[in-house]
């Protein structure tokens, strides 16, 4: 029997498991986690890295979720307004899954025992995986941790509170904290507006005194772009008065435990680009009661601490997209035969496979550098820790207030720079795959649709740039440069290259800081982020004991100042 010539069926391209085939993140996790710890993490992460590959239960749920989106029922049969949200059984189960493999615990109950400051490697390598398989699921995470942490901070400050505020905040953060997938809790970060976007002082939401005691008051306004629209709890923006500043606010969505909204309105669901599995919604809130968190008028300074949470998220989740289109280009590059050869054969082809690996495994050390740090700021490193972990040996940061001060400078770098980088590889992996990578049915389109609200949300990239710079302007933020500056010396020590490069961008960047003129400066700070990015990352290569040739081939260390404003921003 002969076989008919238009019978040819392509061998799809298939995922392993995503954390032992994973060589340059385990590299990674070796740099920053002394070798006892990372074994005992070991059945921890390769469970996960089953669970999302083709071989897991994450893949089927995340499909269910994506081709069947949220669905918003504004009215029942009788007319009474239900404001109800369905989701999929998929989704639901992502949420289980997140709760059971302690994608927020893991930083907060102590389960996996060790030094404290070592939790959050852990907890953003479980993202790493956990994400590209999640239909988005990552996205209410990111808020309910930045939450976690604004109230635990909260209550752990000392400050007098009503009682029934307390047990509120308490009960949120147990449930915001648990792994139990019954009692787990997500937040949302109700921020944006109509007027402001990512100007927020534009806020026009008020708050009306209600209850002076129990710092309770009534929220009227509009919510124009609220993701986790199903969440139990979440942090809000709103005016007091006339107050020039905003104040923040606690808001249980059902706080009598019934269906029955909080004074709040699902006005619609946003049709968006990508990201289709998550509800993402306009809301209008009417007398939608909530209790006051933090000092009247300081409602931003309070949000920021859950803003850096969730930049460090959307940095993560925009590596493990690089990572998972880089995965399916590779699989498919030893299955498809292209003049004679498999692709992966074809020097160029291979030699693009590396560039995009180059990038990717820079941008991923940075932003698990970047997890270190955020661990290291909220605990104080044990010695132990830092004798063993071969990054934290070399970069001399034992404090927890000199971690803050590098983390400052590198919360905005590492978003803009995985977040626009993050677009790019998701384009150029989809290239490689070649015309079914832009078929629908093939899955890849959904990974650069998705990718794309990355350099988006928790600000664009300008808005990130122009937050470098004032760190490196605000008195307050003064030590933020110079630690930065110090640790990358200290690191990058072995490297004449590298070492002179840190020393370089050092002067170019006070040289581009003391001109006059603030607009050329404001002009010139995406390509200078870009470029803090491209010496920061070969300094960390250094220090890791990676490849830094390629990475400098990829990206010379190089800045020309005197253009800076003249010739454009870089895309």
């Amino acid at each position: 029997m002969t076989t008919d010539p238009i019978d040819f069926l392509q061998t799809p391209p298939s995922l392993g498991n995503q954390y032992s085939d994973d060589h340059d993140f385990g590299a990674i996790l070796a740099a920053l986690v002394p070798a006892s710890d990372l074994a005992k993490w070991h059945a921890d992460l390769d469970r996960l890295g089953a669970r999302a590959g083709s071989n897991g239960d994450m893949l089927a749920l995340a499909e269910d979720a994506e081709l069947n989106p949220p669905r918003l029922e504004q009215y029942n049969a009788w007319g009474h307004r239900v404001d109800k949200i369905h989701t999929t059984q998929g989704w639901d189960k992502l949420h289980a899954i997140a709760a059971e493999e302690g994608l927020v615990a893991t930083a907060y109950d102590g389960q996996v025992g060790g030094d404290p400051a070592l939790w959050r490697v852990l907890q953003m390598a479980k993202l790493y995986l956990y994400h590209p398989s999640s239909a988005i699921y990552s996205c209410p995470l990111a808020m309910t941790d930045g939450a976690a942490c604004l109230l635990g901070a909260q209550l752990a400050s000392g400050e007098e509170l009503p009682s029934v505020l307390r047990g509120k905040m308490e009960r949120a953060l147990r449930g915001l904290t648990t792994r139990d997938p019954k009692e787990f809790w997500t937040s949302g970060q109700w921020m944006t507006e109509r007027p402001g976007g990512s100007d927020v002082a534009r806020t026009e939401t008020t708050a009306t005194l209600v209850d002076a005691q129990e710092r309770l008051y009534s929220l009227t306004g509009f919510k124009w772009f609220s993701s986790a629209t199903t969440c139990n709890m979440t942090l809000a923006l709103a005016r007091v008065d006339q107050d020039p500043t905003l104040s923040l606010f606690l808001i249980e969505l059902r706080p009598d435990g019934t269906d029955k909204l909080n004074g709040i309105e699902i006005v619609r669901l946003k049709n968006k680009l990508g990201t289709k599995a998550l509800p993402t919604a306009e809301l209008r809130l009417r007398g939608c009661l909530a209790h006051m968190v933090g000092p009247r008028g300081r409602g931003v300074p309070e949000i920021a601490r859950m803003i850096t949470i969730t930049r460090i998220y959307n940095s993560v989740c925009a590596v493990g997209f690089m990572r998972r289109a880089l995965a399916i280009a590779q699989d498919y590059a030893t299955k498809r035969m292209a003049f004679g050869k498999l692709l992966i054969d074809q020097p160029l082809h291979r030699a693009t496979l590396r560039a995009v690996e180059t990038e990717i495994r820079g941008c991923t050390l940075l932003t698990m550098y970047v997890a270190s740090l955020l661990g290291r700021s909220e605990h104080t490193p044990s010695s132990s820790t830092m004798h063993a972990a071969p990054l934290a040996a070399l970069d001399g940061i034992t404090t927890t207030a000199a971690a803050s001060a590098v983390l400052r400078i590198l919360v905005p770098i590492v978003k803009l720079y995985t977040g626009k980088r993050g677009v790019a590889v998701v384009s150029e992996a989809l290239e490689l795959i070649g015309g079914v990578g832009y078929i629908e049915d093939s899955g890849i389109p959904r990974l650069l649709r998705d990718a794309q609200v990355l350099p988006i949300w928790e600000g664009t990239t300008n808005v990130l740039a122009l937050d470098v710079v004032r760190v490196l302007t605000r008195p307050r933020e003064r030590d933020a440069w110079p630690a930065l500056i110090a640790t990358l010396r200290r690191v990058a020590a072995k490297d004449a290259r590298v070492l002179a490069a840190v020393g370089a961008m050092d002067a170019a960047v006070m040289h581009t800081m003391r001109a006059a003129d603030r607009g050329a400066i404001e002009a010139s700070a995406r390509d200078m982020a870009f470029y803090v990015a491209h010496v920061t990352i070969a300094a960390l290569l250094v220090g890791a004991g990676m490849d830094v040739d390629a990475w400098i081939a990829l990206h010379p260390l190089q800045w020309t100042v005197t253009t800076l404003g003249d010739v454009g921003a870089k895309l």
